[in-house]
Order: C-alpha cells, then sequence, then structure tokens
C-alpha cells in the first residue's frame, strides 16, 4: 500500500497549523462526526479557501465553494433528497451533457454511476468540505421546489449562480510547496477520503478497540500420522512454522492449531527450518529441540539474534530436556518464549499457541526500520510494561517523529493513552494506526472496544466487523460474529 501524507501531518509540517491543534481536530471529528479541515475552519485554525485548495490537491479534483453556489430547483429535482443525504453530495448545474455534482467522496464510482444512469447525463464530480456539504445539502432539500441560494450567493444572467473552483493550494508565507504545486497529500487525520491510488479508495472509517477474549478450545485428539500439508491462508491469518523430526508429533501439533484458522508450514530437519524461517516470515515457530543437522537450540539461537526475526515468538518443544530448572536455562539462555516437555497436553500446546500470537507486538515484523526509531521504540515498550507511561509516551513521541507513518508506533501510542484513560486521544491514534494498516487486528479491535464504551454503537458495530475481516483466528472470528449480534 503506498502511503501518502495526510492534510493534517503536511498542515504541520508546512507550518499552517501547529501539531497540538491538529491532534485536538482530530479528535474533535469523532465527536463531531466530521472531517478534519472542517472542524480546522470551524474553529477558525484554517480559512474556508486554504483548506479546499488543499482538499482539491489530495483528490485531484476541483473543489467547490459551496458558499457561492446558486441552484435551480430542477437542477436539485435531478439527484432524489434522500440520494443526496445518504451519499452526501449536491446537484450543482447542468452543462450540456453533463451534471456538476459536489460530493463527500468524489471517488465513489459506484453513487457517480447510479446518478449518471438514472439523469442520463455525465458526472462531473467536485470536492466540498464536509460541514458545508452537511448544510448546503440540508437547506437546499429542506425546500426542493425553490431554487437553492447557498448565503449572500448571488446569481448569473442564467440564474445558475457562480461556481467557485479552487485546484491548487493556497499560498502561504512559511512553505512555497503549497504556494505553487498541487499538494501530494496522503492519509487524512479522519478527514477526506484517504488513499488516492488509480482505483477508488475505500470510505473513510473509524479506529478499531480490543476484541473479546479467546474461550477455551476442545482437545485435539491424535489421529495416525499422516502428511501434513499447509492450511490455505485465510484473511488476516498469521503463518506458524512447525518443525519436528518425527512426522507423528508434526501431525499431532498440526491437527491441534489448525482449527484456529492460521497458515501452517512444517519442517523436519534443521536447514530446511532456517531456510522457512527466512522464505515464510513466521509469526510463531514450535520447534522441536533435537533436530538432524543444525540443533534447535541453534535455530532460537539464529532466530533470536537477528534483527529481523528477533520478536517472532518460539514455543519449544523436547522429550530429551526435563524439568523446570532445565527449562529455565533454555528459556534464559536461547530465549525461548515456551518451554513444553513430551509428552505434552494437547490443550496445553494450543492454549499457549493462542496466547503467543494474542502477544505479538502488532505487526512484529514490521518494527520501526531505523535505528534511533526502533531503540525508542522498544525502550517505550518495556516502560510500558513497566507501567512508566509517562516515560513510554515520551519515548513514542521520539519514534513518532522519526518515523511518521509507522502503524506500530500509532498502536502504542494508542495503548498508551488508554491506559491513561484518554479514550479520545487513544482512538486518534488507533485510528491512524489502521489507517496505515489496514489489517492490524490489535488495533481495529482496540478501536472498536473504546467506541462501544463511549456509547458511540454505530462506529462500535463498524469497527468490529473490521475486526472480524482482520481476526486471526476462526475462534476469533466466531466471537466476534456472535459479539456484533449481541450488539444489535
Amino acid at each position: 500500500m503506498t502511503t501518502k501524507k495526510r492534510i493534517g501531518d503536511l498542515l504541520v509540517e508546512s507550518q499552517v497549523i501547529p501539531r497540538p491543534v491538529a491532534e485536538n481536530a482530530a479528535v474533535e471529528t469523532v465527536l463531531a462526526d466530521t472531517r478534519i479541515l472542517s472542524v480546522l475552519v470551524r474553529d477558525g485554525h484554517l480559512d474556508a479557501e486554504t483548506a479546499l485548495r488543499a482538499l482539491a490537491a489530495q483528490l485531484g479534483v476541483p473543489g467547490v465553494d459551496l458558499t457561492t453556489v446558486v441552484v435551480p430547483a430542477p437542477v436539485l429535482a435531478r439527484v432524489p433528497a434522500n440520494v443526496a443525504r445518504e451519499d452526501l453530495l449536491l446537484p450543482l448545474r447542468v452543462d450540456g451533457a453533463s451534471l456538476l455534482l459536489a460530493m463527500a467522496n468524489p471517488y465513489d464510482q459506484g453513487v457517480i454511476d447510479e446518478i449518471s444512469f438514472a439523469t442520463g447525463l455525465q458526472i462531473l464530480p467536485l470536492a466540498a468540505l464536509h460541514l458545508s456539504l452537511v448544510e448546503a445539502v440540508r437547506v437546499a432539500y429542506a425546500a426542493p421546489d425553490r431554487d437553492f441560494r447557498a448565503g449572500a450567493a448571488v446569481a448569473d444572467d442564467d440564474g445558475s449562480g457562480r461556481l467557485t473552483l479552487l485546484q491548487t493550494p493556497a499560498p502561504t508565507a512559511q512553505d512555497e510547496s503549497l504556494s505553487e504545486e498541487p499538494i501530494e497529500i496522503e492519509i487524512d487525520f479522519v478527514d477526506e477520503p484517504l488513499e488516492l491510488a488509480a482505483a477508488a479508495p475505500p470510505a473513510e472509517s473509524p479506529p478499531a478497540g480490543p476484541a473479546p477474549p479467546a474461550s477455551p478450545a476442545p482437545p485435539v485428539s491424535a489421529s495416525p500420522p499422516s502428511p501434513a500439508p499447509p492450511n490455505a491462508p485465510v484473511a488476516g491469518s498469521k503463518t506458524i512454522l512447525v518443525v519436528d523430526d518425527e512426522s507423528e508429533i508434526v501431525h499431532l501439533i498440526v491437527e491441534t492449531i489448525k482449527s484456529l484458522g492460521h497458515t501452517i508450514v512444517t519442517a523436519q530437519r534443521g536447514v530446511e527450518a532456517l531456510n522457512l524461517v527466512k522464505t515464510a516470515k513466521p509469526s510463531l515457530v514450535i520447534l522441536d529441540a533435537m533436530l538432524p543437522e543444525v540443533h534447535g537450540f541453534e535455530i532460537c539461537r539464529k532466530i533470536k539474534e537477528s534483527k529481523r526475526f528477533a520478536r517472532t515468538p518460539v514455543l519449544m518443544v523436547s522429550a530429551i530436556y526435563r524439568g523446570w530448572r532445565i527449562a529455565e536455562d533454555i528459556k534464559n539462555l536461547y530465549k525461548v518464549d515456551v518451554f513444553l516437555e513430551k509428552p505434552f497436553r494437547i490443550a496445553e500446546l494450543r492454549r499457549q499457541v493462542e496466547r503467543l500470537l494474542a502477544d505479538l507486538p502488532e505487526e512484529h515484523e514490521e518494527v520501526p526500520s531505523s535505528a534511533p526509531a526502533r531503540a525508542a521504540y522498544e525502550q517505550a515498550i518495556a516502560a510500558f510494561q513497566a507501567n512508566q507511561l509517562d516515560q513510554a509516551f515520551g519515548l513514542l513521541r521520539q519514534a513518532e517523529a522519526l518515523e511518521p507513518f509507522s502503524a506500530n508506533i500509532q498502536f502504542m501510542l494508542g495503548r498508551v493513552l488508554e491506559r491513561q484513560n484518554r479514550a479520545y486521544q487513544a482512538i486518534y491514534h488507533y485510528e491512524r494506526a489502521i489507517e496505515l494498516n489496514p489489517q492490524q487486528f490489535a488495533a481495529t479491535k482496540n478501536l472498536a472496544l473504546l467506541y462501544q464504551a463511549n456509547g458511540f454503537k454505530n462506529k462500535a458495530i463498524e469497527m468490529w466487523e473490521r475486526s472480524l475481516r482482520a481476526a486471526p483466528s476462526a475462534e476469533l472470528r466466531e466471537q466476534i460474529k456472535q459479539h456484533i449480534v449481541s450488539i444489535l
């Protein structure tokens, strides 16, 4: 996914507004159910023309100032009131075989096609500030049999009114990049349609919150040995590497965990296992201690010393090494996350797999790439785990300044703020996390829970639905379905 700058970030970088103003405005978008440019204009931090130019540059279509329009009643009648209110759009003028249409999302090709089919006209979409469009639609369709005159709009000779169209960013004293060239605006704080690519971007979506805890799974009994093919990938699933030189054990482990809905790859030799770590990039390794070619301890050491895979949890099993003392030594020496003796209990293996996957740092393979950002991020996690929340927040701010488009940093900022009972600030950072990584399940579930806890029922349902698509296991998906039904 190509990540572009957000309007709020760009305005901050251009010194048009300070970051605290941008963050407070982003939080306010949740409360006011609008978008960030509208909040900035409403609260006097940005003039409407600058905001509209930025929006036009982001979307690549002209922006229209709705305070200057006059819409004749026959033009309004081209679009039914319920369609205009539901899809948030306003017909402005018929120009030959074309209909100029102010839209909240000018990339909604489905709506454009429907209106083009219903009117027989080619649709020319224009961008408008969200709150301006909401108010214009409300007033215009309150009396659809009369011409709509916005504010002090003056009609042209043909009675259709002037259309003030803005296409380039407004000049500022602080940054010449906003004065001549269109802004390459990337994902927005929670404002205008987010990604601009060749295809139509998805409609904006709210933040996400934690998902319901997994319920205990029934034991799975062993079946006769047979080859253990990998599971077919599931949307939102993780990859688990199972390594054991005994095919019966491989089969037993696969049968135990396959119902969790993850992709499973298997190996029976040490070199093969190391190659699969590199190529399959597993989220979890279940590893026998005694293997041909390369010892399981050595495989674990290589994983844990690797910058790329150091955060990958390792669950080690062994029939040779027994007793809690040797288990503790193995965990300390080789950084094994969980050690189980053979024969292990099926239910305990499954429970440990679920726990390790649930405790994964969000998208662990995508930790900050630069050394300074990664160091600040890892120190912040340690401080968070020690409940030193102010220190964790400061370190995460340092990491964010170095890597502003890291979904993991945004997610951790949300976790810190949530623990500090700053719900709306946490919502904002969870929102950013899923804009940067829409498949980040932890952020979507946390956001769903926060919306639900703060009374935003519809937003909560929307985020639970997104969590459902990103859930890492079939069991979690079933629980989330039941939870959505209970809310409804």
